[in-house]
C-alpha cells in the first residue's frame, strides 16, 4: 500500500462507547492493513431519545445523524492535510483494494463526486443485476464506479473529498434541522438529495468495502428481535459480502441458523425437495463408484462422477 495514501486520509470510526467488542476487531483489521495512522475512533453520541416524537427518528438513527455531522464539522475545521474524509461504522471491513483504487483514482484525476460510497445496501434484485459485473471486473482486477441513482442506502463505509466537504456538510446540515418536515434516516436522506439532484454520489464497484455478518445480530438501529428479519438481514449481508472485493470464505457456516430464521414453520422435506427440484443442486452432487452396482439401474454409485 503505497505510503503518501495514509496521509491523505481524515478517517473517523464511529462507534458506540460501550462497544468494546467491535472497537477492538475494527481497531485489529486496520492494524492488519497498517492503516491505524490514518483513524481514529469518534465516540457515537447517543441520539435523542424522544427524537421519534419530535424528528421521527429512532435513537440509534438521530446518534448517527448526530455523530456524522460532528465529524464533518471537525473536519472543515482541522488543520490536517487530507483529501478524503472517511466516516466508517465500527461493523466495517475493508479491503486491500480500497486504497489501491483510491490511488488510482486520484492520479488519473477521475470525474469527483461529491459522495463516494464503498458499499452498500443489497437485497435479491440488486445482487442479480450485479453478479455478471462482479465477476467480469474481479477477472479484470477492476474497482469502477457506479454512478447516478444507483446508490440504494447504508452508511458503513464512505468517502468525501475535500473540495466537496463544505457542500456535503451543509446540505446535511439542512436536511436534519429542516422545519417543514422531518428528516430522515440519513441514508434516505441522501438517496433523497441524490433524486433531487442536489449532490452527485458514486458507489465503488465492486465494494471494496463490506460489514461483518456478526454485526448484523446487534444493532441499535435495526431491532432484530423476529427470526425472519433477521434472518432476511444476514442473507443480505451475505449477498453484500459476495459483490465485495473482501474476503467472504467463512460466510456458509451461517447458512444453517439462516435456513432455519427463514424457514419458520417451513416443513423440512417441503424445503430439501424444492432446493433438489432446481437445476443446480443435483448437478453438484458427488458419489462414490461402488463397482458392485453397475448391474443396478438408476443407482447413482453405478455412474461414474463427472
Amino acid at each position: 500500500m503505497p505510503e503518501h495514501i495514509q496521509m491523505h486520509i481524515f478517517g473517523r470510526i464511529i462507534s458506540l462507547n460501550n462497544a468494546t467488542g467491535r472497537r477492538d476487531l475494527i481497531t485489529r483489521h486496520l492494524n492488519d492493513l497498517n492503516l491505524t495512522g490514518s483513524y481514529r475512533i469518534f465516540d457515537a453520541l447517543p441520539g435523542d431519545k424522544n427524537s421519534f416524537q419530535s424528528k421521527r427518528l429512532k435513537p440509534g438513527e438521530d446518534g448517527l445523524w448526530q455523530s456524522v455531522l460532528a465529524v464533518l464539522k471537525d473536519a472543515s475545521e482541522s488543520n490536517e492535510s487530507f483529501s478524503y474524509v472517511h466516516i466508517l461504522e465500527d461493523d466495517a471491513q475493508l479491503s486491500r483494494e480500497l486504497y489501491s483504487w483510491l490511488s488510482h483514482l486520484e492520479q488519473n484525476k477521475r470525474p469527483i463526486y461529491d459522495i463516494i460510497f464503498t458499499d452498500m445496501f443489497v437485497e435479491n434484485t440488486i445482487f442479480c443485476e450485479l453478479i455478471e459485473a462482479h465477476s467480469k471486473c474481479m477477472a479484470d482486477r477492476r474497482i469502477g464506479l457506479l454512478k447516478g441513482t444507483s446508490y440504494s442506502g447504508c452508511t458503513a463505509s464512505w468517502m468525501i473529498p475535500k473540495g466537496s466537504l463544505s457542500k456535503a456538510l451543509s446540505l446535511l446540515e439542512q436536511h436534519y434541522h429542516r422545519s417543514s418536515s422531518n428528516p430522515l434516516p440519513l441514508d434516505h436522506a441522501i438517496r433523497e438529495m441524490i433524486a433531487d439532484q442536489s449532490i452527485c454520489v458514486g458507489v465503488a464497484f465492486p465494494f471494496p468495502t463490506t460489514v461483518r455478518i456478526e454485526d448484523q445480530l446487534k444493532s441499535s438501529i435495526q431491532p432484530n428481535q423476529n427470526p425472519a428479519v433477521l434472518a432476511t438481514s444476514i442473507f443480505n449481508t451475505i449477498l453484500r459480502r459476495r459483490l465485495s472485493c473482501c474476503d467472504h470464505a467463512t460466510d456458509l457456516k451461517l447458512l444453517g441458523p439462516l435456513l432455519e430464521g427463514l424457514m419458520g414453520e417451513v416443513d423440512m422435506n417441503n424445503l430439501l425437495g424444492t432446493i433438489l427440484s432446481s437445476t443446480v443442486l443435483p448437478k453438484k452432487l458427488r458419489y462414490e463408484l461402488d463397482h458392485r452396482l453397475l448391474n443396478l439401474p438408476d443407482n447413482p454409485q453405478a455412474r461414474p462422477s463427472s
